[in-house]
């Protein structure tokens, strides 16, 4: 009876092992594909493509997640970053500016992370928001030596400073962005892990009394 009792349990132990890789495989992000476009042009010739080219801060950044019934995300869904813009060499871009991209450069989204300053090439999309992506030439401004070189000094942005009046500029707390396609929650695979491990090991605690009791 021992070693039914052991055989039992080296089985749940296996049902619940198998279940785990399961819920593995499901729970955790997919691998991310590699954005695919074509490489930008020079800086000028990207200045000229695109409708805005300017430099700032990131103060922050907010992911839009769409409601879906099964709870995914998508490496696709829309970021709204805002600058505390310093130079400006193209379109009418005022102290504070706001730059659509999407979550992931899965989907040739750019990674805007809070209190790093970048060049930014914009173009207007038919929502009237300025958009950047990968494909362009949108980089931290201390990889845009050659930009900063070619596009010369820039210009102060229009409007009015929101510091100048005495308020700082508004920070929008960063929502994580992961680097990932669709996925799911894994507060319910944590859920469903624990609740295996209980029942497997109350079956164990239970055939053990049996085989104590009649054995």
């Amino acid at each position: 009876m021992k070693n039914a009792t052991l055989s039992y349990g080296k089985a749940l132990l296996c049902a619940a092992a198998a279940a785990l890789l399961m819920l593995t495989l499901v729970a955790v992000p997919r691998q991310a594909q590699a954005c695919s476009c074509v490489a930008p042009g020079t800086p000028l010739e990207e200045m000229e493509a695109k409708d805005a080219v300017f430099s700032g801060t990131v103060l922050g950044a907010i992911v839009e997640e769409p409601n879906r019934a099964d709870g995914t995300i998508s490496s696709a869904d829309p970021v709204f970053a805002t600058f505390d813009v310093d130079k400006v060499w193209k379109g009418e871009i005022e102290q504070q500016a706001q730059v659509n991209t999407v979550r992931s450069s899965a989907s040739c989204g750019v990674d805007f992370e809070i209190g790093t300053a970048y060049i930014v090439y914009a173009k207007f999309g038919e929502d009237g928001m300025l958009h950047a992506s990968l494909c362009s030439r949108t980089a931290p401004l201390t990889l845009a030596g050659d930009d900063l070189a070619q596009l010369g000094a820039g210009r102060t942005p229009s409007g009015p400073d929101p510091a100048s009046n005495g308020a700082m500029p508004m920070r929008i707390d960063s929502i994580p962005i992961p680097d990932s396609g669709v996925t799911v929650g894994h507060g319910l695979a944590l859920v469903l892990v624990r609740t295996l491990a209980v029942i497997g090991g109350w079956h164990i605690f239970a055939w053990d009394n049996i085989v104590k009791t009649f054995g």
